[in-house]
């Protein structure tokens, strides 16, 4: 709570001396960095950077790593998780924006760009082996009748998911 307060007072400032200029593109790319600093300080963020090691060998970063927790819900929805993370305004959504900002980022602990090849194959190969659907596992559970099965699912195609991800990974790179 405290660092969300102090990110809110840094912020508050800048941003009103760029409202009161007459550069707009000022005050909205003040308004996106202020939103970018309160998703690392908030829970998602916190756990992001938990499970960023575990990540980090198929090249994600924290920001990567929490579109791949969301996307448990739907596969699809990790696209809409990193134009959110990666602070893709409203004007300029869709996939563009997100392919333009994605191919500017550097990882900071590298200084190589954040998408390469080498991680844009892993992050595809983790996706075709991943068993990345809640409702599919809650369908096995109900049809094999216990949790054994969906636990056994997770882990076996989660297992293979990373390994080749991560075989990919450092093959590329």
């Amino acid at each position: 709570q405290k660092q969300r307060e102090a990110i809110h007072n840094q912020y508050a400032a800048e941003i009103e001396a760029a409202d009161s200029s007459t550069n707009q593109a000022s005050t909205d790319a003040l308004i996106l960095d202020k939103e970018a600093a309160l998703l690392e300080a908030s829970y998602a963020g916190i756990l992001g950077k938990t499970i960023e090691p575990v990540m980090e060998p198929l090249g994600m970063d924290w920001r990567m790593s929490i579109a791949v927790i969301t996307s448990f819900a739907a596969r699809e929805v990790f696209v809409g998780s990193m134009s959110t993370i990666y602070a893709i305004d409203s004007e300029n959504a869709g996939i563009g924006a997100l392919q333009d900002k994605l191919a500017k980022e550097t990882n900071p602990k590298t200084g190589k760009p954040l998408l390469n090849r080498a991680n844009s194959v892993a992050i595809l190969l983790f996706f075709v082996f991943a068993m990345q659907c809640m409702s599919t596992m809650a369908i096995m559970r109900r049809e094999t009748g216990g949790w054994i099965w969906p636990i056994l699912q997770f882990i076996v195609f989660g297992g293979i998911a990373y390994l080749s991800g991560f075989a990919a990974y450092y093959i590329l790179s």
